[in-house]
């Protein structure tokens, strides 16, 4: 299956948070199940979804990452580029950043999407949280978070964190008077309690000898 999978922010970060972690994650368990993966980010230029240029998919492969190719369509929108001509419509954008963190030339998520939808395309976002709105110290944010929150009525698809992400939206949406017959399905699909790269532990080990000692910080 192809997956134009949404790569503007972590392509471009120096860093590895958590966000990043699990867009590199998402993008190479895919890879590695066979699914064909076309990365991507969005040109405010042009306003429009393009194909991912080298230098976010390097950025991408740092810790760890997958390494996707960049293609010799680099930079063409995707709805101009002769290796996605009839090949978009009814495919996935898979959305598992938070747009709006990117800095000024973020894209606007409901912008993306109505791109997306134009141009036949299924949408899918990762949801983290809410943070930014429900408690204090992040207003400089608030704003940019709830039109996020409320942009993600326009998915096609909303794949929550965790039980309670998925539930703190839902009520959230609730809380805004959207009718819950015209929202997209939420799942709760929990991040894995692991650290991709690190042998999981299945057998269990004998505690050390006494005494104990704790270190804290």
């Amino acid at each position: 299956m192809r997956f134009y999978i949404w790569i503007h922010h972590t392509g471009d970060y120096e860093g590895n948070t958590g966000v990043q972690r699990v867009v590199r994650g998402l993008a190479g368990g895919l890879a590695e199940a066979g699914h064909e993966l076309v990365p991507v980010r969005w040109c405010p230029r042009r306003e429009a979804i393009i194909r991912a240029e080298r230098r976010w998919t390097e950025g991408l492969a740092r810790f760890g990452g997958p390494r996707l190719a960049a293609g010799p369509e680099e930079g063409e929108p995707l709805h101009l580029a002769a290796a996605d001509a009839g090949r978009l419509d009814g495919a996935w954008l898979l959305m598992p950043e938070v747009p709006h963190v990117a800095g000024p030339d973020a894209a606007n998520l409901a912008v993306a999407l109505d791109y997306a939808r134009f141009h036949g395309l299924r949408s899918a976002a990762v949801f983290y949280d809410l943070i930014p709105l429900r408690f204090p110290g992040y207003e400089a944010m608030a704003a940019d978070h709830a039109r996020y929150a409320r942009s993600l009525v326009a998915a096609d698809l909303v794949l929550a964190i965790s039980h309670h992400s998925k539930a703190d939206l839902e009520r959230w949406w609730e809380e805004q008077g959207y009718d819950p017959a015209r929202l997209p399905p939420v799942l709760a699909l929990p991040l894995p309690e692991e650290l991709p790269g690190a042998p999981r532990v299945t057998e269990p080990f004998d505690p050390p000898a006494p005494p104990v000692r704790f270190l804290a910080f």
